[in-house]
């Protein structure tokens, strides 16, 4: 799998390269493992630079488009608007960035997105989204290769296996 906590932090120290210091998370599913190895490199990194997250700034369940949208709503609606929202997957920016617009706040500048995966659509959108890509090749290759040694009855080393990742970074992030 991807290294989910290493990713977390490369994309928050991006953003406070940029000078943000006000963060939005819109999850996916919060009981994976997944969802704790990110925050948790959210986290970690602002707890070195001396930010303070706050909880309420978390929301979302879900890896669907509507998620995004319904996370912004709810974003927007806090006492200190966040000036970046991470977004848990590529399908949640889709939905946050189309609701960011829909408020007539602009991406990057008054809002920037990150999402996670570096589907096709992501170097489309307007603007193009900095993201996480994912090894998905070989990921899948590991998987195949692992499946074939259980079949063959072979005990295996590790139960998760850790692979590196590419932050993408694109024209949806940038200064505060």
């Amino acid at each position: 799998e991807l290294d989910n906590y290493a990713a977390g932090r490369a994309l928050t120290h991006h953003l406070i390269s940029y000078g943000h210091q006000q963060f939005g998370i819109i999850a996916g599913q919060r009981s994976s493992q997944i969802h704790r190895d990110r925050l948790a490199g959210i986290k970690s990194v602002m707890d070195e630079e001396g930010i303070t997250f706050d909880d309420s700034m978390l929301v979302g369940s879900s890896y669907q488009i509507e998620t995004g949208v319904e996370g912004v709503r709810e974003l927007l609606n806090k006492k200190q608007r966040p000036t970046a929202i991470f977004c848990f997957n590529d399908d949640i920016a889709i939905g946050a960035i189309h609701e960011i617009k829909q408020h007539g706040l602009r991406i990057p500048e008054d809002i920037s997105v990150t999402g996670f995966y570096n589907v096709r659509m992501a170097a489309f959108m307007a603007p193009p989204l900095t993201t996480v890509d994912q090894p998905a090749y070989d990921m899948g290759a590991r998987a195949v290769e692992v499946l074939c040694r259980l079949i063959r009855g072979e005990t295996l080393s590790r139960s998760r296996e850790i692979l590196p990742f590419h932050l993408l970074e694109r024209q949806s992030t940038g200064p505060v």
